[in-house]
């Protein structure tokens, strides 16, 4: 099944409702019944015609009549959340510039601040847009958290990475 045949189906078959992002089924025995299940990691999935999709990118080709050329970000990075004000088509790059904060070992309560274990100072390290890795370093970990939001949006990363 070539792209528009996809599209044409899932028009035919499928309702979506962009302010709750909630896509159901408009006929057969699962008329009225959200489509798709969620998987472990929170995504939601559909099966159509015996293949399995992610539930955004359906959402995607719903809305636009193709499929997004790279990724699909949610931009509160909620997976699960599939309304149109919250997806997004971005590259890879543009997708992880809005990622959240890292869980497991903690140094500092900042995005892209930690304290250095050598002299103590608080690091600064983001990557740069050309590929690089920009470091610069601070005695007080508030002036460090300022630096970093500051170079975060000097860098192109989307408002809500980190968070």
């Amino acid at each position: 099944m070539n792209v528009s045949e996809l599209y044409r189906y899932c028009k035919d078959r499928l309702s979506y409702c962009p302010r709750t992002g909630v896509l159901k089924w408009v006929d057969g025995r699962l008329a009225g019944c959200r489509a798709g299940s969620c998987d472990c990691n929170g995504r939601r999935k559909i099966k159509i015609l015996g293949k399995t999709y992610k539930e955004h990118r359906i959402i995607f080709l719903m809305m636009t009549g193709r499929f997004p050329i790279g990724q699909i970000d949610h931009v509160d990075h909620d997976p699960s959340n599939n309304e149109w004000c919250n997806i997004r088509e971005c590259s890879e790059r543009e997708n992880r510039m809005n990622s959240p904060k890292r869980k497991g070992k903690k140094t500092s309560i900042y995005t892209g601040v930690s304290k250095h274990s050598r002299d103590g100072n608080y690091r600064v390290r983001i990557s740069r847009p050309d590929g690089g890795v920009y470091t610069k370093y601070f005695k007080k970990e508030e002036d460090a958290a300022i630096h970093a939001s500051e170079k975060y949006l000097e860098f192109g990363y989307h408002p809500n990475h980190g968070s």
